[in-house]
Parts: structure tokens; sequence; C-alpha cells
């Protein structure tokens, strides 16, 4: 289980709402906020917040090539993510070459197969909203590739402050079902570099720390994306190096489940 579970979640993260009514800024308008990193120290969280989330990516492919090291595999594996913007999200894992791996995310469904164990999983989020303690979809996953904050509204801002050249805001949000913490880092030009999430009353936990933002084909990404959960049973740590991003190319989602593989049921 423990494996498998290790797997999932190395694949997933190599993977609600809308805030209010904000101008999107197109990532060729964004070059000068890569070095822009004053801070206004009259900025309100909302602000901040606010001009955070109007930076979206402007694309409707992306293919991103890259390395991942997982925590529980000691070793490094070539990732390659496919991004249709909104419809769907295709990542293959490759070692010396071979397809080790690969998972389908669609809004509606998580897909997911391996060659060495050669088992698979197919249903809904379910088994990632497990994993982390907190609900996942298909915007947050996204989210979390391209370097937004996973949570988009229906926040309650707690406090801000500045804090190591960046803005620090803490907000809260109240489920049916969970009270979650959220600390969000941004920078001056309103680039994520650190979101933390906290169940309380948990030890569930997830930080993401994104660095390096550079343009490539157009658009503005971090390069690196680092991730830490701790759950219930263990902690994962996930680093992700994007080395190559092309933007608005052919992309080819073909995906199958093996008809010999065996079915993970949870």
């Amino acid at each position: 289980m423990r494996g498998f579970i290790g797997i999932l979640f190395f694949s997933l993260l190599l993977v609600s709402c809308k805030t209010g009514q904000t101008k999107a800024i197109k990532d060729s308008d964004r070059l000068e906020h890569l070095t822009d990193v004053s801070l206004n120290e009259k900025a309100d969280a909302w602000e901040i917040m606010d001009s955070h989330l109007a930076l979206k990516p402007d694309f409707e492919t992306l293919h991103i090539i890259g390395n991942a090291e997982y925590s529980g595999m000691g070793m490094s594996v070539q990732s390659d993510i496919r991004i249709e913007k909104g419809k769907q999200i295709l990542v293959i894992i490759r070692k010396f070459g071979f397809t080790g791996a690969k998972i389908l995310i669609t809004p509606e469904r998580v897909s997911y197969y391996e060659s060495v164990n050669n088992s698979y999983y197919d249903g809904d989020f379910s088994l990632l909203n497990q994993l982390f303690g907190v609900a996942f979809d298909y915007e947050k996953v996204e989210n979390l590739l391209l370097g937004k904050a996973l949570y988009d509204n229906k926040l309650e801002i707690k406090d801000q402050s500045i804090e190591g050249g960046f803005y620090r805001v803490i907000a809260e949000l109240l489920t049916a079902h969970q009270f979650i913490e959220f600390q969000y880092w941004i920078d001056g030009g309103w680039h994520l570099q650190k979101e933390k999430m906290l169940l309380k009353g948990s030890p569930i936990e997830l930080t993401i720390n994104y660095n390096d933002y550079k343009q490539n084909s157009g658009i503005v990404l971090p390069h690196i994306v680092h991730l830490s959960a701790t759950n219930l049973h263990e902690e994962i740590s996930l680093k992700l190096n994007y080395t190559k991003v092309n933007k608005d190319t052919e992309l080819n989602f073909t995906y199958e489940i093996p008809k010999n593989a065996k079915e993970i049921r949870f």
C-alpha cells in the first residue's frame, strides 16, 4: 500500500470557485514583474490575493518536460506533463527512456497505471482527497502545476504582513467537514512563492514552494515546484524541475490501460 500511494502521489503531483472579478494579465505583459520585487506596504490582503489571481496563464496547450525527485524512491526520473487547459492533464513518467507510468486527469476522472507491477487505478478524486485529507479537483491540480493558489475564494482573511521580502497572507476556509488554514507568500510581481495548507486539529499539512520563475514560449511559470505533504501515515516530498516548456503546440493525449493490468481497489 505504502509503495503504491507513494508512486501515485509522485505521478499525480508531478500533479472551486472563482474570486471576485479581476482583470486577467496576459503573460506577454508580465515580463517586468519577474524582476519587480518592490512591495507596497499599503496594499491590503484582498488586493494582494486578487493581483496574484489576475495572473492567468495564457495558453491552450502546454508541454512541460523536466525531471522529478520523490523522497520514497531515491531516484530522479523524467517527467513529461501535457496540459490542455481546463480539459485534461496527461503525465508520463520515464526512466532511461522507458515509460514507467502514466496518469490522466480530467475534471471527472483520475486514471493511472504503472508498468512495474502492471497495476492501475481508475476512478474519481476520492483517492487523492484521502491521501491529503483535503478536497482536490481538476482545477486545483492544474493550479498547482502552474504556480497558482489552489483555493481561489470563499476565504476569510485573518492576517497579513511583510515577511522575508514577501507579502504574507493568512486566511481560513470553513467547509461542511473541514476547517483549513491557508498561508500565502507572494512577491512584488504577484507570483506565488510559497503556499501552506493546514487542516486544523489534524497532522495533515501541505506545503508548496515555487521558485525560479521564467518566461518560456510566451508564458511565465515557476521552474521549480517543491511539495512537502504530511498525512496521517507518512511524510512525502516531491520536487519537480521544469527544463523545457512549449506553449500551444499540438499534443498527443493518447491513454489506454493495458488489458492485462490488475486493478487496485481501496
